[in-house]
């Protein structure tokens, strides 16, 4: 397993020998997606058709906020987000959950029951 942040997701696309997985390392773990930059954001995105890729069995990316408002307000990357969302786990509530009517993704959830 490797743990990656935008920097090394940059150096893994442009062919940097610090960010790139080896033979052995089969697990990339990007924490708090949502703080990527657009140009670490594309590069995430571009790592999908590298052929790095190939030699990463898994990509697990998180976040502690709701992506999905992220991209309606476009401070996320659409294509990004809809890559990595094979496993969309969203808690009841987002932030200190004190207000019942705050949930995450408020649209995704409408005529869902609690």
């Amino acid at each position: 397993m490797v743990i990656w942040n935008g920097a090394a997701i940059v150096n893994a696309v442009t062919g940097g020998r610090n960010g790139g997985t080896t033979s052995d390392e089969v697990v990339v773990v990007v924490p708090e997606v949502h703080t990527l930059s657009d140009a670490e954001q594309a590069a995430l995105l571009s790592f999908y058709d590298s052929p790095e890729k190939i030699r990463c069995r898994r990509l697990i990316a998180t976040s502690s906020v709701c992506l999905f408002d992220r991209v309606k307000q476009g401070t996320f990357n659409a294509r990004l987000f809809y890559r990595l969302n094979g496993i969309h786990l969203v808690s009841r509530l987002c932030g200190d959950g004190a207000n019942d009517a705050n949930s995450c993704c408020g649209e995704q959830l409408e005529g869902r029951p609690n």
